[in-house]
């Protein structure tokens, strides 16, 4: 039998506990000010504020530096425009000649490099002057090599791109092998091994065969069918050779006609100095699309694949597996919220799980963005973006909140549109745009005086081969990713593959697998990563080194800025005016807090030999 006293006491420690308990909800009731975009800042700068390269135009009269690009093609818009895209980013200036014969008419100086549409090089008279400029000690980048026939026939054209022998002229390869330390995120094998890597490849496998000679370094080779083949004879694929006092490197195939070649340059860079210092975004982002939504849609298809309607969906079986795997990734999510999706259904939005989500994405460290898809059935094409956002306009005064949206997610077909439309009220502050368009804009970029994009660069549910090459591009040349979940595919599936349990799992895997190799980078919301991207396009730098010391001084900054030094068996030891952290072997992330930076290294190994630079 329990005493008075000992029952009084249990009274008091439940009642404390109790209290307690309580107490500690209504702290956090309180302190989660849900209605307040945290990452939203009045403060930005503008387009007016973009670093300007000094030379600009198509043959310019300015006289090459060491520190300005030149770029010889005109078959190949695509390439050239990643090529303007690069030398933007890293801060060089770039020469455009359409011809070999029109730089030689040109050329004033030595530039850093010469990068060169291999493609149209058919004369005796151009490859008599590429091998000038080589003798001349000028870096080689050929980004597409010349026909197969061409090579063949020029002694001089495989002497200096450190071609031994033509194997074939066309071979199927089984796979690619991307050897570790080129670009960042380690070795890569893409091959088909099991069934799901069907699923996975989409990289072009049919190529040319080329044996190098010896002294030539590879980065990527091609895997052929016959697995029997020694290693020194694998088809080249990206690779450099030395010729007198110059580096010529090579790119058998077509890896340069997109945001990959940024990462191939830069690494290419990085081999070519003893040491490379470039400034990087610093932002992973993950931009959940077309969630949540607010209006009972499309009941019949999600009673029948998940016996609930659509809020309960998105409630009980998409959020806890969202936010389980953003925290596990440390990834800080941008929820795009849609009113509705089908806007001729007559079924209107209600704002009951509202404020629910704005204290989810608070608790989680997230941020809510607006989403400017929609589908309106058999009447979408007479439905129009301006009125989606007056009607979705409606709903979000009715609500009564004083969030501010920085960000909206944007179809590709659809930015010009947004752009030009009237952004008030509830879109007066979205100055910053999510949009899968990296085939027509750039990675990242102001698509107005004000706004900028950020592109996306993944898509979280499926990871192709290509999508993963070119992943470790751009975290090699800009530190950026931006992983997209579009959950229109699950509130609205097309086919039997698209259930939440399936996509999750996809999803789940993708992410947990392929950035790890990137945990090092910070994860950013939308409105994190536009501020850090303004302040990316704004800043100048220059930097030399004089013995084992780097001096660094960053120009136009506004707040922390964040480098990328690359080494050759050299490690940092410390810093004055910032700080940095390891990414990889002979790979550092610098933040610089000051505008002048002091990087001090030591040497741990064998290391190339290079005179002191100053760039």
């Amino acid at each position: 039998m329990v005493s008075f006293r000992k029952f009084f006491s249990i009274g008091i420690m439940m009642a404390v506990l109790l209290f307690l308990f309580q107490f500690s909800l209504v702290i956090k009731e309180r302190g989660n000010r849900y209605d307040v975009n945290e990452f939203f800042s009045e403060e930005r700068l503008s387009q007016e504020n973009s670093w300007q390269s000094d030379v600009t135009g198509l043959q310019n009269e300015t006289a090459e530096t060491n520190n300005s690009i030149v770029y010889i093609g005109s078959e190949n818009e695509t390439i050239q425009k990643m090529v303007e895209q690069w030398c933007l980013y890293t801060k060089r200036d770039l020469l455009v000649y359409p011809s070999v014969a029109s730089y030689a008419a040109k050329q004033s100086g030595r530039p850093e490099a010469v990068l060169l549409d291999g493609e149209p090089v058919k004369r005796t008279s151009e490859i008599a002057r590429i091998s000038e400029m080589a003798e001349q000690g000028i870096p080689l980048v050929f980004c597409t090599l010349p026909d197969v026939s061409v090579i063949r026939e020029s002694e001089t054209l495989m002497t200096l791109l450190g071609i031994g022998t033509v194997a074939a002229e066309q071979t199927t390869l089984r796979g690619i092998q991307l050897y570790e330390g080129f670009l960042l995120g380690g070795e890569a094998i893409y091959e088909v091994k099991e069934e799901a890597d069907e699923r996975r490849q989409d990289l072009s496998l049919e190529i040319p065969w080329y044996i190098l000679s010896s002294g030539t370094k590879l980065y990527m080779v091609g895997l052929p069918e016959n697995e029997l083949v020694k290693n020194e004879y694998m088809p080249a694929l990206i690779w450099r050779n030395s010729q007198d006092q110059a580096k010529i490197f090579a790119v058998n195939g077509s890896y340069m006609e997109d945001s990959t070649g940024m990462g191939i340059l830069s690494a290419m860079m990085a081999e070519l100095h003893s040491y490379e210092l470039y400034p990087v975004v610093n932002a992973q982002l993950m931009s959940v699309a077309n969630y949540p939504g607010f209006a009972a849609e499309n009941t019949a298809v999600m009673q029948e694949i998940y016996a609930r309607n659509l809020d309960g969906v998105f409630r009980d079986l998409m959020w806890p597996g969202l936010s389980s795997s953003a925290e596990k990734g440390k990834f800080r999510m941008t929820c795009f919220l849609t009113p509705q999706m089908d806007y001729a259904d007559a079924i209107e939005p209600t704002s009951t799980e509202f404020v629910f989500y704005l204290k989810q994405l608070k608790e989680a460290n997230g941020e809510a963005g607006l989403s400017m898809d929609y589908w309106a059935g058999e009447q979408k094409e007479a439905f129009s973006l301006s009125e989606k956002m007056v009607r979705d306009g409606w709903f979000f005064d009715a609500t009564g909140s004083e969030y501010r949206y920085g960000a909206v997610y944007v179809r590709p077909e659809d930015l010009e549109t947004y752009i030009e439309s009237d952004r008030t009220g509830v879109y007066e502050n979205t100055f910053t745009v999510i949009s899968d368009s990296l085939s027509d804009y750039p990675v990242i970029s102001y698509i107005s005086e004000d706004t900028t994009l950020q592109s996306v660069t993944s898509d979280g549910f499926g990871h192709t081969f290509s999508q993963d090459l070119r992943m470790k591009g751009l975290e090699t040349a800009l530190g950026y990713s931006n992983i997209l979940l579009d959950l229109k595919r699950v509130a609205w599936p097309t086919a039997e593959n698209e259930s939440w349990e399936i996509l999750y799992e996809n999803f789940s895997s993708n992410i947990n697998t392929y950035w790890q190799s990137f945990e090092s980078y910070e994860k950013t919301t939308a409105s994190e990563g536009d501020r850090r991207i303004r302040n990316f396009l704004a800043l100048d730098f220059s930097h030399s080194r004089n013995g084992n010391m780097i001096s660094l001084q960053v120009k136009e900054r506004t707040e922390e800025a964040w480098f990328l030094l690359r080494t050759h068996s050299e490690a940092v030891t410390g810093m004055e005016g910032g700080s940095y952290s390891r990414l990889e072997e002979d790979v550092y992330l610098i933040q610089a807090e000051r505008d002048i930076v002091t990087i001090f290294l030591e040497e741990v190994g064998a290391v190339y030999q290079f005179e002191d630079e100053e760039r």
